[in-house]
Order: C-alpha cells, then sequence, then structure tokens
C-alpha cells in the first residue's frame, strides 16, 4: 500500500491508501496515545496466536478492541458511572 497526502481534522486524521490497482479508499483514524501495560503471559501468547491466525493486526489492536468491547457492556448495563 502506498500512503498519499494526510489530510487532518481536529479530531480525526484521514489517510487515502491505494491499494493495488483499486480506486482509493479512505481510512480514518483517532489519534492514538501510547501506553505500557502489564499482561498475563498465557493471555500474552493467546493473543500472538490470534495474530498469527490474522485475527488481530497486533497487541495494541487486540487489547483496544477488547477495551471497546468491555466499555459496551458496562453502557449496556448502566453501570458506566464516570
Amino acid at each position: 500500500m502506498k500512503l498519499i497526502s494526510p489530510v487532518f481534522r481536529t479530531d480525526v486524521l484521514i489517510t487515502k491508501v491505494r491499494a493495488r490497482s483499486k480506486p482509493m479508499k479512505e481510512k480514518i483514524r483517532r489519534p492514538k496515545v501510547t501506553k505500557t501495560i502489564t499482561i498475563n503471559r498465557e493471555l500474552l501468547e493467546w493473543i500472538e496466536k490470534k495474530i498469527e491466525e490474522r485475527e488481530f493486526a497486533s497487541v495494541s489492536h487486540c487489547v483496544e478492541k477488547a477495551i471497546f468491547h468491555l466499555k459496551r457492556e458496562y453502557e449496556q448495563k448502566g453501570e458506566n458511572e464516570s
């Protein structure tokens, strides 16, 4: 893939991506923050297995998706007080 001219807005980064001889697509990326976490070795091994199986692109992708689902579950239960 070849990245072409990112377009910046205050809340998102829109990057136009050209995939082999296909029309250009737009990807919307939210600004990310770098953090360090400590994780159980068994969970990390499971995540790495899922990355090999192409379930997730990276450890960060897996953690972000897991937290997204947990957040949605809390919101549905009405337990989100913060």
